[in-house]
């Protein structure tokens, strides 16, 4: 999220801008903790039975290219000037009070 969070201190006015920023912060968190999760059960089934374990690792390959197809689909579409929101983007944080009120479809469409 380093990018994210840089890209919102240098940008303070830009909406599309700060949109990006606060979907890839998002993006990279939830990325994390679901990386965090898999390798805890890894673990957890891995001493209980060890196949079970190796299943669960696998999970982790497929989400990092996931992941790293819709990291490449973000990039795209951001360099065409697109708005694409990841399906659990900031209209589900825009009651939450991050800041991502501002950024909201009718700001970015002016």
């Amino acid at each position: 999220p380093a990018g994210g969070i840089l890209f919102l201190l240098l940008e303070k006015e830009d909406a599309h801008v700060r949109f990006h920023a606060w979907q890839s912060i998002f993006f990279t968190a939830v990325f994390v903790i679901l990386m965090m999760a898999i390798r805890l059960m890894e673990m957890l089934f891995g001493l209980l039975a060890g196949l079970l374990g190796s299943a669960i690792g696998d999970l982790d390959w497929l989400l990092f290219l996931a992941s790293g197809s819709v990291l490449v689909i973000c990039l795209v579409k951001a360099y065409q000037g697109e708005k694409w929101e990841i399906p659990f983007g900031l209209a589900s944080f825009s009651g939450v009070g991050l800041g991502a009120c501002d950024m909201s479809c009718e700001s970015l469409s002016r």
